[in-house]
């Protein structure tokens, strides 16, 4: 079954690696996707990173990534389009 999926990301920019470090709480105790890129949060780099990475592991089109909250912050809020809740079932 395909649907759209909201996603809270906290993202890393300026990191050692490309990575889905996996799950964590932020401070409202709302489930977080914690992952790290290694480009500067400059003129949307960092979020192009972000939505390349996530389309490369899940393999799913980066068209049907947006993000549609934090754009210049670190908390993001991402909707997957046409995708199952499988590639999220299997992170930690």
């Amino acid at each position: 079954m395909s649907d759209s999926i909201r996603l809270s990301v906290r993202l890393i920019p300026i990191a050692a690696q490309n990575k889905i470090h996996g799950w964590t709480e932020d401070s409202e105790g709302e489930k977080t996707l914690k992952i790290s890129v290694t480009t500067a949060p400059e003129k949307g780099k960092a979020n192009k990173a972000l939505i390349n990475l996530l389309a490369k592991e899940w393999k799913i089109p980066k068209s049907d990534i947006q993000i549609v909250k934090g754009e210049k912050t670190r908390n993001k809020a991402l909707i997957l389009n046409n995708i199952s809740k499988s590639p999220l079932d299997r992170i930690e």
